[in-house]
């Protein structure tokens, strides 16, 4: 692992920092306003989050995407996606849940599927060889800490050698507060979408997001009128 130190590239990193409830609105509202779709939008982040994962380690070859049963997950099958078209191997492991997944989230799943890509069960043993992992398991929706079976996952990707590039906001970390109420995700890099949440910057962001990168997913142009209204 590398030095968890937030850095931040001035050129690209927002000034401002938007309550995560109010930015989960906001996504929806800007989406209907530019006519965009949210299938749309997690496509944009997840090639967002490809081009930073294949900028930073560019000789991996065996990606382990990890993906939790919402949005956040749905980013991780539009990686998975993009990395398979790449030519990087890529093994998929996903979590279930009683509840359905989004109907975005279902589309990216579907275009996994698509691809020829395999969805393994949470439960599967991790091959040999992985040297880049994906953390799609939780975003910023998460109150409290991680059950059992995304805190074992938590836990085996810290143990691994192989570096961590989050989705969002790395898994176990609180949006709103910074606090890690359970098992959280040690990541070397972290792709946040449209904009930074405090999470990000206080509590223990500092040991935990790694190098942070910031993409808007062209919704720049609303949000700064949101903000100056």
């Amino acid at each position: 692992m590398t030095d968890h130190t937030v850095k931040k590239n001035p050129a690209s990193i927002p000034h401002s920092v938007w309550p995560a409830d109010d930015l989960r609105r906001a996504e929806k509202e800007a989406a209907d306003s530019l006519g965009i779709t949210l299938y749309e939008l997690m496509r944009r982040a997840g090639e967002a989050a490809f081009t930073v994962a294949r900028t930073a380690y560019p000789q991996s070859r065996h990606w382990l995407i990890l993906c939790g049963h919402g949005n956040n997950g749905g980013d991780g099958y539009v990686v998975a996606r993009l990395a398979l078209a790449a030519g990087i191997t890529v093994t998929l492991l996903a979590t279930e849940s009683d509840k359905p997944l989004p109907e975005e989230a279902t589309d990216a799943r579907q275009a996994w599927l698509d691809a020829a890509g395999i969805i393994h069960a949470a439960d599967t043993p991790w091959p040999e060889g992985i040297d880049l992992i994906v953390d799609g398991l939780l975003g910023t929706g998460l109150r409290s800490a991680p059950r059992d079976e995304v805190a074992g996952l938590i836990a085996h990707a810290n143990q691994h050698a192989a570096p961590i590039v989050a989705l969002d906001i790395p898994s176990g970390l609180v949006a709103q507060t910074g606090t890690t109420p359970g098992a959280v995700i040690n990541a070397d890099h972290t792709v946040t979408f449209i904009a930074l949440k405090p999470g990000l910057l206080t509590g223990k962001a500092r040991d935990v997001v790694g190098t942070l990168h910031h993409h808007a997913l062209g919704l720049e142009g609303w949000l700064a009128g949101q903000e100056t209204a």
